[in-house]
């Protein structure tokens, strides 16, 4: 069978491949925290870093766990910290981050966004970040607010 619509979904698709999302309640895969952090690598066929460069995106989320950890094991934060660490190594054009610091203390969660934040600059992606956290406002250029799914107001940020 001839089925023209599949031509379409496929390039939707690749333009679907440029945002990543990490959901606001994290997702762990079986198997270790290297397992975890290449998941998305894998779904994406791209290429699998070193263990090297996977060590230093843990290091980057602040995540003092080893490559052969479980995460099963872990806090909601930690988890929350190996997903973010998983879509950070995707490198994306578009960063879609849902309540990522919602199960971090203030400290971490202000301090991984700061990082995220100049990360996302220098690489000159996009980032956007769905929260309920008023002290991330300071890293928005541009804030949207909504209330009961409707836009309130769109601003500049800081």
């Amino acid at each position: 069978r001839n089925w023209p619509f599949i031509e379409k979904i496929d390039s939707v698709g690749s333009h679907i491949r440029k945002v990543v999302m990490l959901p606001q309640f994290p997702v762990v895969f079986p198997g270790d925290v290297r397992e975890n952090l290449i998941a998305g690598l894998r779904f994406s066929e791209k290429k699998i870093p070193s263990d090297e460069r996977l060590r230093e995106i843990l290091e980057f989320v602040m995540l003092k766990k080893s490559l052969n950890d479980d995460p099963e094991k872990f806090s909601g934060g930690e988890k929350q910290r190996l997903a973010l660490a998983r879509v950070l190594l995707m490198d994306p054009d578009v960063f879609l981050l849902d309540e990522p610091t919602s199960s971090l203390d203030r400290e971490t969660g202000i301090e991984i966004i700061r990082r995220v934040v100049d990360l996302v600059r220098k690489r000159n992606k996009t980032l956007i970040v769905v929260t309920h956290d008023p002290e991330l406002r300071r890293f928005a250029n541009r804030l949207i607010e909504m209330k009961d799914g409707r836009v309130l107001n769109g601003t500049s940020g800081h």
